[in-house]
This record gives C-alpha cells, sequence and structure tokens, in this order.
C-alpha cells in the first residue's frame, strides 16, 4: 500500500438536505417497496403532504403513472389512510 494515510484518514464531511426531492424520491420508492406508505408515514419523511408523492406519481417515478411501462409499481399512487 503506498498511501495508507489516504485510507486511514477522517472520512470527508458530507452535508445534504434530506428533503431534496431528488435525495428523498428514491428513499421513499424504498420505503414504498418495503410497506405501502401511509398518510401517517409522511411525517417521518419531513413531508408536510402528499405533493411530492403526486408529482411522482405523474413522472411515472418508480414504475408508476401514465409512463409506466412495466405495470409494476414500487411506489405508492399516494398515501394511504
Amino acid at each position: 500500500m503506498h498511501h495508507p494515510e489516504a485510507v486511514f484518514a477522517a472520512p470527508e464531511a458530507t452535508v445534504f438536505d434530506p428533503a431534496n426531492p431528488y435525495v428523498l424520491a428514491p428513499h421513499l420508492c424504498a420505503a414504498a417497496s418495503e410497506a405501502p406508505l401511509r398518510a401517517s408515514d409522511l411525517g417521518l419523511f419531513g413531508l408536510a403532504d402528499d405533493v411530492l408523492l403526486r408529482e411522482m406519481e405523474a413522472g411515472a417515478h418508480c414504475g408508476v403513472g401514465p409512463r409506466a411501462g412495466s405495470g409494476t409499481s414500487t411506489c405508492p399512487a399516494g398515501p394511504r389512510t
């Protein structure tokens, strides 16, 4: 090993906004693949409403919506109550 300090150095600090839809949308899809999302779950993801879920549905994210071709869904059409 030529540069062990590169391996054992302190990790690089990162900062990101978990409410960023580019970060949050894949997490919502992963969560929805485990169990249907309910309206009461939205707060767990920092969401005050279901706007992002509706946008994901309209944009065929996670295989849902009008442009989805497979007919399978791992992302909710909207929150369940």
